[in-house]
Formats: C-alpha cells, sequence, structure tokens
C-alpha cells in the first residue's frame, strides 16, 4: 500500500502565511538590531557602482535568516509533515541558505564586494 499525498488544504495554506508573517514581525526588529550591533559597518558598497547603491552604505546582511527562520518554524507547525515534498523543499531551501549565508559571511568578515 502507498501513502496517498494530499495537497494542503486552503486554511493550513493560509495559516502557515499568517503565522510566518507574524513570527518575522515579532523577532523582525530585534534581530536586524541584533546584526547591526554584530555586524558593525554593514555591507561593504563599492564607490565604482552605481550612485543609487550608495543609500545601501550601513544595511546589515544576512536578513535572509530572519526569513527563513520564520518560514521554516511556520511550515513545521503547519504542514503535513509526512509529506516527502515538504522535506524536499525544506533541504533544497536549507541548501541555497547556507550558500547565501556563506556569501554574506565572506562580505561582512573579509569586507569586499
Amino acid at each position: 500500500m502507498t501513502a496517498t499525498i494530499r495537497p494542503p488544504s486552503l486554511l493550513r495554506q493560509r495559516g502557515s502565511t499568517l503565522t510566518g508573517i507574524i513570527i518575522g514581525l515579532i523577532i523582525g526588529p530585534k534581530f536586524i538590531g541584533w546584526l547591526r550591533v554584530r555586524q558593525g559597518k554593514g555591507q561593504p558598497i563599492r564607490t565604482d557602482g552605481p550612485q543609487t547603491h550608495l543609500a545601501k552604505v550601513g544595511t546589515p546582511t544576512m536578513g535572509g535568516l530572519m526569513i527563513l527562520t520564520s518560514m521554516t518554524l511556520s511550515i513545521l507547525l503547519w504542514m503535513d509533515l509526512r509529506n516527502p515534498f515538504v522535506w524536499a523543499c525544506l533541504f533544497v531551501t536549507g541548501g541555497f541558505a547556507i550558500v547565501g549565508f556563506l556569501d554574506d559571511l565572506d562580505k561582512v568578515t573579509k569586507a569586499s564586494h
């Protein structure tokens, strides 16, 4: 016997979305403040690039961690964890998160562009 994989109900989809937004709004300000203190100067910006990019000076990097945290917690609370596609999406998203984290970490530690 094979298990039937059913799509999530509309209630679970909306609940997951709302939960993710609420978690992001709750942890967002403290997380961004922590990143500002931790990173100091923020993201380095090239001076020879477009002038519009100079507005990004001092912007903390790694804000995606906040988004990924709220998304992952919401998915773990609302989705059917017996569904293999849920785990596949989480692992793929986690892989891209690791690449993004390493890229931002390189920018901050080496102050490179």
